[in-house]
């Protein structure tokens, strides 16, 4: 048995689908990971873990044609011939998030993994997820540099705020009205209850609507990572005490990251507005 886990989207769901292939190969399965559908991803920034974290890898485009050839009949085709064909073949494309399906492997010759498989339940035998996904602090900017050390000298608390791409109309019904400003206020609120002399930084791709509607006390306003350099919030949500995240991979990696045994972290309780994901958040962590 072959299985071949795909990455798409941005850093934190190449982040998920990579734990995936890294917990697999922990088990002993023959998998291999492929990059090839984020060539042409311009919604993003494109692959990210090579320049995060010097994981590189390199494509099988027949593997990549395949899978989408599954897919195609799935989808579109599914009492033609070829579908049946590939069920003879033993080749199966996996695209849900259940719980069950690395027990499939073994029925099959060839595996495709293309999903988001957001959930620990995933990855949980793997115990140096951090070395896997260990940031290089060398790569960061002076100015993420001086807000580490900020940091570092009070009790950080970050707050991630996404808009941007969610308030598009295709977004909007998916991810709308989960992180709303009642939310944010709500969280400030507990970790101000629960932290002495909080001090927060706030992570945002709307940083001015963020200074206009959400209420804080001592604060920052980190504005200075875009584009390629994104991934420096991430890092630094992860040296914060504690987290308030949105309803993004991207702060929840950030949160989940951050090594402090003591950490706070609220969270909103879904993801989507699709009820998927419903393993996504730690029973640890405060969900409102």
């Amino acid at each position: 048995m072959r299985a071949v886990v795909f990455l798409s989207d941005g850093l934190g769901n190449q982040m998920f689908q990579y734990a995936l292939y890294a917990s697999l190969k922990d088990q002993g399965y023959n998998v291999t990971v492929n990059k090839g559908i984020l060539k042409n991803n311009f919604q993003h920034n494109g692959y990210e873990l090579d320049q995060v974290f010097d994981i590189y890898i390199d494509s099988n485009f027949f593997d990549l044609f395949l899978m989408q050839s599954i897919r195609y009949f799935i989808v579109w085709k599914p009492n033609s011939i070829v579908k049946k064909l590939f069920k003879l073949l033993r080749i199966t494309l996996i695209t849900d998030t259940t719980k069950n399906n690395i027990e499939k492997l073994k029925k099959y010759n060839i595996v495709y993994f293309r999903g988001y498989f957001q959930s620990i339940d995933y990855f949980h035998n793997l115990n140096n997820i951090h070395k896997i996904f260990c940031f290089k602090e060398e790569k960061i900017s002076n100015q993420s540099k001086e807000i580490l050390t900020l940091i570092k000298q009070n009790n950080a608390i970050s707050i991630h705020i996404r808009r941007g791409d969610y308030l598009s109309e295709n977004n909007k019904s998916l991810f709308g009205g989960i992180c709303t400003t009642e939310y944010y206020q709500q969280a400030i609120e507990i970790m101000c209850s629960k932290v002495n002399n909080p001090y927060f930084f706030i992570f945002s791709n709307d940083i001015e609507w963020c200074k206009k509607n959400i209420q804080l006390p001592h604060s920052y306003y980190v504005n200075c990572n875009k584009g390629k350099d994104s991934w420096q919030d991430m890092f630094l949500m992860s040296k914060c005490k504690h987290n308030i995240i949105a309803n993004s991979t991207f702060s929840w990696w950030g949160a989940y990251l951050n090594e402090n045994p003591q950490k706070i972290v609220i969270s909103p309780s879904k993801l989507t507005n699709r009820g998927d994901s419903p393993d996504l958040f730690p029973d640890s962590w405060i969900k409102l």
